[in-house]
């Protein structure tokens, strides 16, 4: 079986976990409770000028410097300049990179469409925060059921979509898995890492649900996922496998 195959089964059983098994934990309902005030208030941190000025608008404001860097890189390598003894650095730099242009540009897709993914999914859904619910001062007296919708009622909550400006960044990890595994175990890491904090962020303001979150990431694993078999990074010899 290839690797491949491995990753799609491996993220079937963790779709399977996440519908039939993790909801019998009610592990949502048990961490929203650590943050929520329990006289009916909302949440202590929805406003805390750390968490909401920095780690969600901040952050989410400085989400495209790394996409933006990516592409200019990959713009770069279409560049050639005279090779001059004041540019013989940046030429040689060129040089180097050129080869990864394949590579870079993906990187950047992968970085753009990741989060893009979840964003669609969360406009279109009915799926509300935490902090829409009567128990935690919102107005709503029970979370809705999971359902398609196509209209601005929508609850837009589901998945998570700020844990996957994280998330995102295991578009590295694709990306230079062959080739390059250091960079790749780095990226795979960060991303991770990354994703659960800014996950956790919004489960300490009331945003998200801990369950929105680990579908996000999964929504973004099987999404690079597909964009590696249908599109490598690199141009494959052989036949594909990851």
């Amino acid at each position: 079986m290839t690797h491949f195959k491995r990753s799609i089964l491996a993220s079937i059983a963790y779709a399977g976990f996440m519908i039939f098994v993790y909801p019998k934990f009610g592990l949502d309902a048990t961490v929203t409770a650590w943050y929520a005030n329990h006289a009916g208030l909302g949440f202590a941190l929805r406003d805390d000028v750390w968490f909401s000025g920095f780690w969600h608008e901040g952050v989410k404001k400085a989400s495209w410097l790394i996409p933006f860097v990516v592409l200019t890189l990959w713009g770069s390598t279409f560049y050639r300049s005279k090779n001059t003894q004041h540019t013989a650095g940046l030429q040689h730099f060129l040089d180097n990179i050129r080869p990864q242009r394949r590579r870079i540009g993906w990187l950047f897709l992968g970085l753009v469409v990741a989060p893009l993914m979840v964003t669609l999914i969360k406009n279109a859904n009915t799926m509300v925060c935490p902090w829409n619910l009567q128990i935690y001062g919102g107005k709503l007296l029970a979370e809705p059921a999971f359902a398609w919708v196509g209209s601005a009622s929508a609850g837009k909550c589901f998945p998570g979509g700020h844990a996957s400006i994280g998330f995102s960044l295991l578009a590295f990890y694709f990306a230079f898995k062959d080739g390059f595994p250091r960079v790749a175990r780095s990226g795979l890491c960060l991303g991770v890492v990354f994703g659960l904090w800014l996950g956790w962020v919004q489960v300490m303001r009331g945003a998200h649900f801990v369950s929105h979150n680990l579908w996000t990431v999964w929504v973004v694993w099987v999404g690079l996922l597909l964009m590696y078999r249908i599109y490598p990074p690199v141009a494959p010899r052989t036949p594909n496998n990851i």
